[in-house]
């Protein structure tokens, strides 16, 4: 049997200053890890109203709501990004929504009215 192996290690990339990383506390305060298949690496925090699909992309005190960077939400409101049920106010549900995600995501799970 023949078997690939990928080593994964953190410090910097060589393409660029970004680093690498496995998840978000790998990356400096500021940073978010982008993860990617190939190759995963920390980018600076997203500005305000800027394309986003966890709230660890956009710049302290913002959420992802509806698929933007946004400082006027709260966590668990309609629109707000969920792992799980417990993430949305109990009238809302946590289901995936194909439009608030940017093309490069095939869909995002956001905190929803049922009867959307």
């Amino acid at each position: 049997m023949v078997f690939n192996v990928v080593v994964v290690g953190l410090g910097k990339s060589k393409q660029g200053n970004h680093e690498e990383c496995l998840i978000d506390e790998d990356c400096p305060p500021g940073n978010y890890c982008l993860y990617e298949v190939l190759q995963s690496r920390c980018l600076p925090c997203k500005a305000l109203h800027t394309t986003c699909t966890k709230d660890e992309e956009c710049c302290s005190g913002q959420l992802c709501l509806w698929g933007q960077c946004s400082d006027n939400g709260t966590k668990g409101e309609a629109g707000s990004i969920c792992q799980y049920q417990s993430d949305c106010s109990p009238e809302l549900c946590c289901a995936f929504h194909k439009g608030v995600a940017p093309r490069r995501a095939a869909s995002v799970a956001v905190c929803l009215s049922a009867a959307v």
